[in-house]
């Protein structure tokens, strides 16, 4: 679906890290350790833990670019593709390929939802996601694995 390699790192990455496309927007190397990504948008700053797959995500994604390159949100040749909306436009042509009504943050959805299915406690996916009100991360909790078990009365 995705043929360049650099637009699939990309999309790869906002699904795997449930980051805002803000937040990758801003994304620049430095902010990125051999354990976390620090990114900085509409909550302000946060730690995104970084797991083996997100490392290669990130590997693939900078051999893809020309050094030097400050953004991971960056073309081939190092400009940056913030301005005007591009990024979102790039990823979004691809996500409306599966569906007409995707967007970008569709990848927000679908890791924050996977969070939930696998079991992990929803204050622990609050902190991931970076929502500020519990109440956002609780608009997923009908996912949760045993939010449909009966309870035994016997």
């Amino acid at each position: 679906l995705i043929k360049d390699p650099l637009h699939k790192g990309w999309v790869e990455l906002l699904l795997q890290s449930g980051m805002r496309l803000g937040e990758f927007q801003n994304l620049a190397y430095e902010d990125i350790t051999s354990t976390v990504m620090t990114v900085t948008g509409k909550t302000g700053e946060r730690q995104i833990p970084l797991n083996d797959n997100l490392k290669k995500v990130i590997n693939r994604i900078r051999r893809c670019q020309k050094e030097p390159v400050h953004y991971i949100c960056s073309n081939k040749d190092g400009f940056p593709v913030n301005r005007h909306g591009w990024t979102g436009k790039i990823i979004s042509r691809y996500l409306k390929k599966i569906n007409p009504k995707f967007c970008t943050h569709i990848l927000r959805h679908s890791f924050v939802s996977n969070l939930v299915l696998s079991g992990m406690p929803l204050e622990q996916v609050q902190v991931l996601a970076g929502h500020t009100d519990f109440r956002t991360t609780l608009k997923y909790s009908h996912l949760r694995p045993t939010f449909f078990k009966i309870p035994k009365f016997y």
